[in-house]
């Protein structure tokens, strides 16, 4: 049994007593051992982040050069337009 009280009467020990001290070394372990894979798992969405964000920059300048290019396309068509308009005026 347990230690005596100042009562005379023996000091339980609860069933809740002893697990938690084995639950709070389990979940030591635990966190040792997910730690890395949190670790990893951490990098691998920065570097998925990092990989998105790229693309999405890469895709946005592709854009604009492409409209940018569309642009210069329809002002020289413009611009022959005119000349073959005055051309034929002429």
């Amino acid at each position: 049994m347990g230690a005596l009280r100042g009562n005379g009467m023996p000091e339980m020990n609860y069933p809740g007593d002893e697990p938690s001290k084995a639950v709070r070394t389990l979940a030591e372990v635990a966190r040792l051992l997910i730690s890395p894979l949190s670790t990893r798992m951490e990098a691998r969405a920065e570097a998925y982040r990092i990989k998105t964000v790229t693309q999405a920059e890469i895709e946005a300048a592709e854009f604009w050069e492409r409209a940018r290019m569309s642009a210069d396309a329809r002002m020289i068509r413009q611009q022959l337009n005119k000349e073959n308009i005055l051309a034929m005026a002429a």
